[in-house]
């Protein structure tokens, strides 16, 4: 549609009376009027947000019960799974003996504590690797929790390391030592490894068999 053009000729000379003829004031009555208006138009917001709230609360527990029904049915299988939110940030990551049961317990409907309350509010959606066994979800989880940082794992992020192994093999004579925090430079590093007693045993294995340096210099 077209908005009408005076230069058209459509519009007629407006008869000079009508032209110059006073604006009524409104009368109390309109004042009333409208300010009985204004109020219906709250009201009739107020209502809608009131109904608006329910609905969201049933879409809500619906997205719950759906992500319960995917959950049970994640393979029997240890591994990991990362919790995300609608633009697909990674919440959460936690290691499973069994997924399944794991990862369903966080879609019921009491029982949760307040954290985690919280974070199932949030979730949309969750991904799951399989691994062969606990020990390696274990370690999957520590890698990904310091790959991704996700605000709701409150250890493992920052303090907590799983010891490695490290083979200086740019030193004219290498060294196998018990590292935490491995740095990028040159070594090859084996791990992470779940157990340090256990690590620190088979370190001492192969350097009995082994002839490798094990002074510090």
């Amino acid at each position: 549609m077209k908005p009408l053009d005076d230069t058209t000729g459509l519009i007629g000379p407006v008869d000079d009376q009508l032209a110059h003829q006073a604006v009524p004031s409104p009368t109390a009555l309109d004042v009333q009027n409208h300010s009985q208006n204004h109020s219906y138009d709250e009201a009739d917001n107020s209502i809608d947000s009131q109904n608006a709230e329910p609905q969201k609360e049933a879409a809500r527990l619906e997205a719950i019960k759906s992500l319960r029904a995917q959950a049970l049915d994640l393979p029997p299988s240890p591994g990991v799974y990362l919790m995300k939110d609608s633009r697909d940030r990674v919440l959460y990551v936690g290691k499973a003996k069994v997924l399944p049961r794991r990862v369903s317990s966080y879609f019921r409907a009491q029982g949760l504590s307040p954290r985690i309350t919280l974070l199932v509010e949030r979730v949309t959606s969750f991904d799951f690797i399989v691994t062969a066994t606990e020990k390696e979800a274990l370690i999957l989880e520590n890698n990904l929790i310091k790959q991704y940082r996700p605000k709701f794992n409150v250890v493992l992020r920052d303090d907590k390391t799983y010891p490695s192994l490290r083979l200086a093999i740019n030193e004219p004579f290498p060294r196998l030592e018990i590292v935490r925090r491995p740095i990028k430079d040159g070594s090859v590093i084996f791990g992470p490894f779940p157990s340090a007693g256990s690590l620190r045993e088979t370190l001492k294995q192969i350097n009995r068999i082994f002839p490798l340096r094990k002074c510090a210099r």
